[in-house]
C-alpha cells in the first residue's frame, strides 16, 4: 500500500469499514488503492478459479432519485500475474450503490502463487472486498474445504451467493463469431432447456439474449453433457429489461474448461420464467 510511504500499516490505509451497508457482513470490509495496492496468494502450480467480489461503499449513498448517476466515477482494470483479466470496471454501473457484485476468471500459478493487482485505474481508486479461489481438481484429487471465516454458517454462505450480481467478464469470453450454433429452448415445468451439439474440444461461449419487463432475477444454469457430468453450476443474474417488447439484454458465461465433441444440456430454472421471453441460445 501506499501507507508504508509515510509509516502507515497497509492495513490502516487502505481499509474501509461501511457498517451502513444493508449487505453481509464480508461485504462491508473493502481495501482500496490505485496500481500500488495487491494481494499475494501462495498458491501452488495449478489452474484456479478467482472469484473477486466487488460493492460500491459511497457513490449513490442517501440519493433516492431514480435518474442519479455514478457511472464513471470509478473505473479500473483488474490483474492477475501481469495480465489484464477485467478491463475498466466500474461497479457503479453494473450493480449501483450497495449492492455485491461478483467477477469470476481462471488464472495459472506457475508454482509462484498468484499477484492480484490493478494495473491501471483510470479514474478514482480500485476497491475490492474480498476474494475467493478454488483450484480446478485433477481426477483423484481431493482437498479438504478452507474458509477463512470458519464461524460462518453454510447459510450465511448461501445468503451472500443469492444477494451477489454476477457476470462474466467480455475480456475471458471467446470471441463472438458469424458461425455459432443457434439453439430454440424448451420449456419443461419451471425449467427451459437447451440442447446442443459441438465437434470441437475447446471453451464455449453460451449468450441468451432475453425479454425480462417484470424485474431482476437470480436464476440457476447449468451445463451437463450426455453422461450428466456437470460443467458448471452457478446463478446468473438476469437484469431487467424495458416494457417494449421489442427489447432485449444479453447476458453470457462459458463452459469454465474445455468440453469434448459430444451432447450437451444448458438449463434455467427460478421463479419468474413464465414471464420471460428468450430468443435463440447462442453457443459459439
Amino acid at each position: 500500500s501506499w501507507g508504508a510511504d509515510f509509516g502507515v500499516s497497509p492495513y490502516a490505509a487502505s481499509q474501509t469499514y461501511a457498517a451502513h451497508l444493508a449487505t453481509s457482513p464480508l461485504m462491508r470490509t473493502s481495501r482500496f488503492g490505485r496500481h500500488r495496492l495487491y494481494f499475494d496468494l501462495p498458491l501452488e502450480q495449478g489452474d484456479y478459479m478467482v472469484e473477486l467480489y466487488f460493492i460500491e461503499p459511497w457513490y449513490g449513498r442517501g440519493s433516492s432519485s431514480e435518474k442519479a448517476d455514478y457511472e464513471g466515477m470509478r473505473v479500473f482494470d483488474v490483474g492477475i500475474n501481469g495480465t489484464t483479466v477485467i478491463k475498466d470496471l466500474d461497479i457503479w454501473a453494473q450493480a449501483h450503490y450497495g449492492r455485491p457484485y461478483k467477477r469470476t476468471v481462471w488464472a495459472h500459478s506457475d508454482g509462484k502463487g498468484l499477484r492480484i493487482d490493478f494495473p491501471k485505474v483510470k479514474v478514482g481508486q480500485a476497491i475490492i472486498s474480498a476474494i475467493a479461489v478454488s483450484r480446478k481438481h485433477e481426477p483423484g484429487y481431493v482437498q479438504e474445504p478452507q474458509i477463512g471465516f470458519p464461524n460462518y454458517s453454510k447459510g450465511f454462505w448461501k445468503t451472500l451467493e443469492y444477494d451477489t450480481m454476477a457476470s462474466t467478464p467480455d475480456s475471458i469470453l471467446p470471441p463472438k463469431t458469424a458461425t455459432g450454433l443457434k439453439v430454440d429452448g424448451k420449456r419443461k415445468g419451471n425449467k427451459i432447456e437447451w440442447l446442443f451439439d459441438v465437434g470441437v474440444a475447446k471453451v464455449y461461449a453460451i449468450r441468451w439474449k432475453y425479454y425480462n419487463p417484470e424485474g431482476q432475477r437470480r436464476l440457476h444454469v447449468s451445463v451437463r453433457d450426455q453422461n450428466g457430468v456437470v460443467y458448471v453450476s452457478d446463478e446468473v443474474t438476469f437484469m431487467q429489461t424495458q416494457q417494449k417488447k421489442t427489447k432485449r439484454k444479453t447476458t453470457s458465461i462459458t463452459t469454465g474448461s474445455f468440453v469434448n465433441a459430444g451432447h450437451y444440456t444448458v438449463t434455467v430454472s427460478g421463479e419468474g420464467l413464465s414471464d420471460m421471453v428468450f430468443d435463440e441460445l447462442t453457443v459459439e
